[in-house]
């Protein structure tokens, strides 16, 4: 059809439709490998693994890359990723060690490469959130608890003191 579209000599709604068929087999093909993972990951702490599935629709072996880039940089940084060998019609779900700082929303850009560094569909994006303020929140209502223990405590100690200095009151 390629071929075909590139000759001019057919007429123009032979034109167009090898051109409309050629354009569909080429994004097709470009879709075929896909990463499938896309959402929002919540970070328990600092360092977390970012789950994602990549899917080979095509009738071969690909060996591919997935080039991994944090928005902002300064925020977000992941480990790189091994080259990914992925047989024919399946899928293959790897984690990405990655490190948020901060507890604001930020982004992980993934870009699936083939062995020569080109570009194979579209990047996604993961969104990362981080809920690490949550311990940090625990040890203050913890520690607020503990001083309202004490001081429960010392009350209680003063009145039984103060009793038993004056057991007339008592009566």
């Amino acid at each position: 059809a390629i071929f075909r579209s590139a000759n001019g000599s057919s007429d123009q709604q032979t034109s167009e439709t090898l051109n409309l068929q050629t354009t569909k087999f080429l994004d097709d093909l470009n879709d075929a490998v896909k990463i499938m993972s896309a959402g929002s990951v919540i970070f328990p702490n600092e360092y977390a693994k970012v789950p994602i599935t990549i899917r080979n629709n095509l009738s071969v072996p690909i060996e591919i890359h997935v080039e991994t880039a944090g928005l902002p940089a300064v925020r977000v940084i992941p480990d790189s990723v091994e080259d990914l060998q992925i047989a024919p019609g399946r899928r293959k779900s790897i984690e990405i060690p990655t490190r948020l700082i901060g507890t604001d929303t930020a982004y992980l850009q993934l870009q699936i490469t083939d062995s020569n560094a080109k570009h194979i569909g579209k990047p996604i994006l993961i969104e990362l959130s981080s809920s690490a303020y949550a311990k940090a929140a625990a040890w203050v209502i913890g520690g607020a608890f503990a001083l309202l223990l004490v001081f429960a405590i010392r009350n209680t100690l003063k009145r039984i003191r103060a009793s038993r200095a004056n057991p007339r009151e008592n009566t």
